[in-house]
């Protein structure tokens, strides 16, 4: 737990610096002798982040063949409710949605959610002939089960 609350007070330490170095007399224009001037404030945020944490995808786009945290969710859910190996799944797609609710639109009728939208991911999933839809937010600490469909 140590290690990530040393992560979090150097990405907080970081944001106020770049803040604060943004805020000069100048209205925050960066002269042509300043190193990286040619960085924008979101750059320099990222490449902070990236060089205090390790490589950070700003898109949440995996690289070809790595899963995102919301697949591997999906795909950890899927295989336990159906006490199945992971490796029997198949990933047929992944879509970038933005959900209705805090269920991502598949509560329960007397389940309460909040009333924002969600930024996520449909999941779908396979094994054997069954096709599983999963609903996720973008970080897969939110996963829910939407449809199932058997054969064609």
């Amino acid at each position: 737990m140590l290690p990530m609350l040393v992560k979090a007070a150097i990405l907080f330490a970081g944001i106020g610096l770049l803040l604060a170095a943004c805020g000069g007399g100048d209205g925050g224009a960066p002269s042509d002798s300043t190193p990286g001037a040619s960085l924008t404030p979101v750059d320099s945020l990222a490449t902070f982040v990236a060089t205090a944490i390790g490589d950070v995808d700003l898109n949440m786009t995996p690289t070809p063949g790595q899963p995102r945290a919301a697949d591997v969710a999906a795909l950890e859910d899927l295989a336990a409710r159906f006490e199945i190996s992971v490796d029997e799944i198949e990933v047929l797609s992944v879509e970038a949605m933005e959900w209705p609710d805090g269920c991502l639109g598949v509560g329960e009728p007397d389940e309460v959610c909040t009333e924002a939208i969600v930024p996520g991911f449909e999941v779908l999933l396979q094994f054997g002939e069954t096709v599983v839809t999963y609903r996720t937010n973008e970080t897969g600490t939110l996963v829910r089960f939407a449809t199932v469909s058997i054969g064609d």
